[in-house]
């Protein structure tokens, strides 16, 4: 595992520690909201933007949202383990 994957399990781990209350989704699968609330608490920036709170995207992705109605955060068939299986590749 390279140290920025370690890094990231790190923050995540310490982030899920201060969490009094898990927030698990009965269904199983991660949803738009789960999404939305994983980066809020577990990322600080995509690509040198900072996350807003209440919306879990950066301006650039929220301005592109209001634009378009892409919401590239909606959960289809991508899960979030998917993604953090994926963390090594960057």
């Amino acid at each position: 595992m390279s140290n920025k994957s370690q890094n990231i399990l790190d923050m995540i781990r310490a982030r899920q520690a201060l969490e009094t209350t898990p927030n698990v989704n009965p269904q199983g699968s991660p949803t738009t909201e789960d999404w939305k609330r994983f980066k809020e608490t577990m990322i600080e920036s995509v690509d040198g933007e900072p996350i807003k709170k209440g919306t879990g995207k950066t301006n650039k992705e929220f301005f592109k949202y209001l634009k378009e109605d892409i919401d590239d955060d909606e959960c289809k068939s991508r899960t979030l383990r998917d993604f953090l299986k994926n963390l090594e590749d960057y």
